[in-house]
Parts: C-alpha cells; structure tokens; sequence
C-alpha cells in the first residue's frame, strides 16, 4: 500500500499520527509499514486528474553519479514518461534524510494505458537510469483502487 499526502512539516505529520488512530491502516500491511518523508523536486500534470493506476519506482544512486541521474530525471525520462498515452501525472521526489534516493511516481488514467505503459516501455526509462549508474527498484505499480474484504479488516 502506498499513502502519499502533503504535509507542513514532518513533525505536523507526527503530531496527526499521535492525535489519530492509524492502526487499522497499519494493520492492512503486511509488514510494519514504512514512513519516508520527501520533498517534491518536480511535478508534472494534473494532480487533480483522476488517476486509475499508478507507476511507482525507487532509484538510488551514488553521490558522485547524483547529479547526472537526477538530470536525466527532470528531463529525457519525464518527457519519454509524460508523452506516453494516458500518462496524467508525474512526481519526482527527493528523500528528505538522503539525497541519493529518490522516488518517482506517474499516475495512469486508465489501466489499459497503464498496462501498455508497464507491458511495453517501462524498461526504456529504467535501462536509462541503469546506464548512469543507478539501482532502481519498483515500488507500487497497479490500480489506484481495491476493494477489500471487510472480514479481513481489523475488528
């Protein structure tokens, strides 16, 4: 599960974590989850479009290799991304507590758009970042949406 929200400062996001009860999110993971905190370094699209699937990868690199994979980000691997069909958004992210990892995440407005993206061009954007010396690693690909059983869901 991935849970992306906007917030002042990471202590106002601790603070609304002390003041409201997140266990039952928690309990639907089925490790304990992981908090990261990052800070957008680029946008492009409607973040308010509707997205049915997401895209979702996390790239490490070197600190000597940093600035090449982040250039190669903001520019050739978003315009190939954001010329795909379907394609309504994308972030590129930066880890607040480490430089050298960085999350980006497209948002699809369709799952058929998305399952062309993912069945066809995602190793081109990938193998880019591989050539520049950085590990990627997907993250979350799929709907936006699930249904749950509620009888799975903490009473």
């Amino acid at each position: 599960m991935l849970t992306v929200s906007t917030w002042p400062s990471r202590e106002a996001y601790w603070e609304s974590v002390r003041l409201h009860d997140v266990s039952t999110i928690d309990a639907l993971c089925a490790v304990p989850p992981q908090r990261r905190f990052y800070q957008q370094l680029d946008l492009e699209g409607d973040a308010y479009q509707p997205v049915a699937a997401v895209s979702s990868i996390l790239v490490e690199c070197r600190p000597d290799t940093r600035e090449r994979v982040v250039n190669h980000l903001l520019r050739e691997s978003k315009r190939f991304v954001t010329s795909q069909p379907g394609c309504v958004v994308r972030g590129l992210y930066v880890d607040e507590d480490d430089p050298c990892k960085l999350l980006v995440l497209s948002g699809w407005d369709s799952l058929t758009t998305w399952r062309q993206f993912v069945g066809s061009m995602v190793d081109t954007p990938r193998a880019a970042l591989w050539a520049r010396g950085a590990r990627v690693e997907p993250f979350i690909e799929g709907p936006t949406l699930a249904e749950l059983d509620s009888a799975l869901l903490p009473p």
